[in-house]
This record gives C-alpha cells, structure tokens and sequence, in this order.
C-alpha cells in the first residue's frame, strides 16, 4: 500500500512520462502490466500509483521501495533492464528521487 508520510524510511521515485494521446494506452498497458507481472515482485518494492493528465500526454508514476538499495538492485535485474527501452520508445522519461518533505492533510473534525 501506498504511505506517504515524513520519515517514513521509504525511497520514493517520481517518473513523469510524456507521450501523445494516441499513444497513452500503450504506455499504460506496458508500465502496469510490467509492475504487476514483474516489478511488484522484486524484492523491496512497496508500490506503484499511476496518474494521467487530463489532456492524455502524461503518466507521472509514484513509486516506492524499501530502501534506495533494494531500487538499485532491481534496476540490474535483465527483466527489468530489458522494461525500461520499451518505455522509452513510447515516452520521454524523466525519473529522480524524492524524500517526503512534508504532508499536510485536513484537520480533524
């Protein structure tokens, strides 16, 4: 389950990709379908939230592991090497780490 909060321990990674919107779908169906069928279970990984613009030319992806290590190690897996070019054919990738600064949330009633 996705938890956002400070100090969680957790290394998030923020991966915005651009595509047209002829082209969304495709992009959806290949990094879904590569989390479920491979990525999820790697070692580490915590979990995937997917978000669309509204205008259909992008997916900004939350990503979170356990450890920057535990990333790191799956990114040298040959599957997962072998995800990312079907990625970048479809999209321009832009992808860094993040550390949770702060949350605010709506005060209790």
């Amino acid at each position: 389950m996705a938890t956002i909060s400070e100090n969680s321990g957790l290394f998030t990674r923020v991966i915005m990709l651009k595509t047209t919107p002829e082209r969304l779908q495709e992009l959806l169906d290949c990094v879904v379908q590569d989390t479920e069928r491979l990525i999820q279970h790697m070692p580490g990984f915590v979990s995937a939230s997917f978000h669309t613009s509204e205008d259909g030319t992008r997916v900004a992806e939350y990503v979170q592991w356990a450890s920057q290590e535990a990333y790191e190690a799956a990114r040298r897996t040959p599957d997962f090497r072998a995800h990312l070019p079907v990625v970048e054919r479809i999209a321009e990738v832009d992808s860094h780490a993040y550390q949770v600064y702060r949350v605010v949330e709506a005060p209790a009633e």
